[in-house]
């Protein structure tokens, strides 16, 4: 029997996949966060009405809703946003009510807006689906970097609409510890966030390898 042919890797994956540069460094990097108040005062138009902010033993919550038109139903979008001090973001919500048809772009603008406004991690990729999904008024559930994301029509009247944003849960945070020592070729492996990873503005300090080809 011949030898057996080693085949160069580019001819088994994309180009794209061999290419040691990275696309969007920016998406490994600690993001900096805005106070809570701050990002609710954001989502102030010179249109619409103020939101308000409340804050009760370290649990705060940003509120704002906003009526169009003047149909007897009127339209609106509601914001919701709770968090803690501590722990930071732990939901976002709007609801859209699309009881006027002569009011659907602006309400859905004004939703988009919202998302756009509050301190939000969101890539523009994911925002662009986001906006998709909802001007087709077309459900989803799914997982975008550091969210879970669900959009979906509500069950007692089909007009009215929910957009939901929850951070996903880490297994440990920044100080975790492993929870057994390792011993021997054992090796302690923790979940660590790609948040928890010190900030480097140049990202070839943290790995040579990347840009070299």
């Amino acid at each position: 029997m011949g030898r057996q042919q080693q085949v160069p890797p580019a001819a088994l994956y994309p180009l794209r996949l061999l290419d040691a540069r990275i696309e969007q460094p920016d998406l490994f990097r600690a993001q900096p966060h805005l106070p809570p108040a701050e990002s609710c005062d954001r989502l102030k138009t010179a249109a619409g009405p103020a939101p308000t902010f409340t804050e009760t033993k370290g649990d705060w919550e940003c509120l704002l809703s906003q009526t169009f038109g003047s149909a007897a139903d009127q339209a609106s979008i509601f914001v919701q946003v709770k968090g803690n001090a501590g722990q930071g973001l732990r939901s976002f919500r709007v609801k859209l009510s699309q009881t006027d048809p002569q009011e659907e772009r602006n309400v859905l603008q004004n939703a988009l807006n919202a998302v756009d406004r509050f301190d939000l991690d969101l890539t523009p990729e994911t925002r662009r689906y986001i906006a998709m999904k909802m001007a087709a008024k077309s459900g989803f559930r799914s997982f975008s970097a550091n969210y879970a994301l669900s959009f979906q029509r509500e069950i007692t009247d089909d007009r009215r609409f929910n957009l939901i944003i929850l951070p996903r849960q880490t297994d440990a945070d920044c100080d975790a510890a492993p929870t057994t020592a390792p011993s021997g070729l054992q090796l302690a492996m923790v979940a660590v966030p790609l948040g928890c990873l010190p900030w480097h503005a140049d990202f070839g300090s943290i790995f040579p390898e990347v840009g070299k080809r």
